[in-house]
Order: C-alpha cells, then structure tokens, then sequence
C-alpha cells in the first residue's frame, strides 16, 4: 500500500473517532439544536468522504476491500449540497443587514 493511502486511511480514522467522540450521550435533538455539534459531526463525514474520494483515485485494490465506499461519498456530496442549501440558523438576513455585510454570493 502506497504511503499516500495510508495517509488517507489516517484520515478516515481520526474523522470516525472523532465523530464517536463528538456523538456519545448525544441524542439527534441534540444535533438538530445545536449548530456547533452538527456542524462538527458534519465536518467529519465530510473528512471522511473525502479521503475516500482521493483514495478511489490512487488505489483502487485498498479502496474496494471498502464496502460501502460509494455510498459514504455519495453521503459527504449530498450532505455538502444540503447544507450549501439550508437557510441559515444564525443571523441570516437580519444579521447581514445590521452588520453592513453584503452576501457574497
């Protein structure tokens, strides 16, 4: 196995520990209430999809011995979409507004 694999393998391991870590006693109505946990647990799906997108391009033998590889990148696409899509639980407008700061996009 190349070292840049295990490199990625790395990743996806610290990302799935730290999602245990950030997750344990906490229920999904702790999620959906506090941003700072969701943006956390979502953070480390998205690590985890990535590393696995890049080690699909360089090792295809250690990324097939992965089951559900597609499924958990699909996964980090579609949650990076909806949240890209989400209004936002902050300041959104009114915030923007009082500050004086423009959306960028």
């Amino acid at each position: 196995m190349q070292l840049e694999a295990k490199k990625y393998l790395y990743d996806v391991k610290q990302a799935a520990d730290l999602l245990l870590h950030f997750s344990r006693g906490k229920t999904f109505a702790d999620f959906t209430a506090d941003p700072l946990l969701r943006s956390a647990i979502e953070r480390q799906f998205e690590i985890i999809g990535e590393a696995l997108n890049q080690l699909s391009r360089i090792d295809a033998e250690t990324i097939s011995a992965i089951s559900e590889h597609r499924r958990i990148i699909a996964f980090r696409d579609s949650d990076s979409r909806l949240r890209r899509n989400r209004p936002s639980s902050g300041m959104g407008n009114t915030g923007r507004q009082a500050t004086g700061v423009a959306p960028t996009s």
